[in-house]
């Protein structure tokens, strides 16, 4: 449990500091990690093999096992991500109250959510 929680205090901060960073360079890194998977994409599905050989639990190789079409579902993944308008601190509606008071409605991010996947 201690190892989970570290894992979350870190992923908290590197959210704080991904927060900081301007959403074009975002962009242009996904796009770079996009243009990785392409290009190693047969060392990822060499690696990957080992992994399901090694796989403890074979009733779940399917949802481990990586090939070209499952790599082509990640890149069109990241390429549908890389289209996404920046949601942060986006003001989603304005108000003024009769006292002057000015409300806004605006986009913030939650934080971090764990996902525990095998």
């Amino acid at each position: 449990m201690r190892y989970l929680n570290q894992i979350g205090v870190n992923a908290k901060k590197a959210f704080e500091k991904l927060n900081k960073v301007k959403h074009t360079k975002i962009k242009k890194v996904l796009e770079s990690y996009n243009k990785s998977i392409l290009s190693n994409k047969n060392l990822i599905i060499r690696e990957n093999l080992k992994d399901i050989k090694n796989s403890k639990r074979k009733k779940f190789v399917d949802r481990l096992m990586l090939n070209d079409n499952r790599i082509e579902g990640i890149r069109n993944s990241i390429n549908e991500i890389v289209k996404f308008k920046n949601p942060l601190n986006q003001t989603l509606t304005e108000w003024k109250r009769p006292n002057g008071l000015i409300i806004k409605k605006v986009r913030t991010p939650v934080g971090v959510i764990g996902v525990i996947y095998e």
